[in-house]
């Protein structure tokens, strides 16, 4: 016999399985005892977790202030109220502008470009030689090549 799987046994002895699982729980008990006995089982677990840990209550005027319908809104509502009073202050528009003055300039300003600045072909093509006569290739060819060995390479 296929015995109910324990969360839908869990959630029917909390009665919050829906209505085809509470059937097909309810159809099952009778006929199977090992699964009468874990339902007993996960309800006397589930009375000792209860009466070791009572739910907290809430005070009335909590509960009350979660209960009322726009209770939220008329919350949100006072505070753009005195967001907006703030606003037309005179120091307070001025701190504001000036706030969103300084984030505009710090947003749109132009940075040069990142990486190496740009050097002259010439400066390079010297660092470039005198870095190559400290290989090990370069010691054998000290001399700089002439203009009659350009000549000779290009044949």
């Amino acid at each position: 016999m296929n015995c109910i799987e324990r969360e839908v046994l869990s959630a029917y002895a909390d009665g919050e399985c829906v209505s085809s699982e509470r059937e097909t729980v309810e159809k099952h008990l009778p006929a199977c005892a090992d699964c009468r006995a874990r339902l007993a089982e996960l309800r006397a677990l589930k009375g000792a977790v209860a009466s070791a840990f009572p739910s907290p209550s809430l005070s009335p005027a909590l509960a009350r202030a979660l209960l009322e319908p726009g209770a939220r809104r008329r919350g949100w509502g006072e505070a753009l109220r005195a967001l907006r009073e703030s606003l037309l202050r005179p120091a307070a528009g001025f701190a504001f502008a000036a706030a969103a003055l300084a984030l505009g300039v710090w947003f749109t300003r132009v940075d040069e470009p990142l990486g190496a600045p740009e050097l002259p072909v010439e400066l390079l093509l010297c660092a470039h030689e005198d870095y190559a006569r400290t290989l090990p290739l370069a010691a054998r060819e000290a001399a700089p090549l002439s203009a009659d060995d350009d000549e000779a390479a290009d044949d």
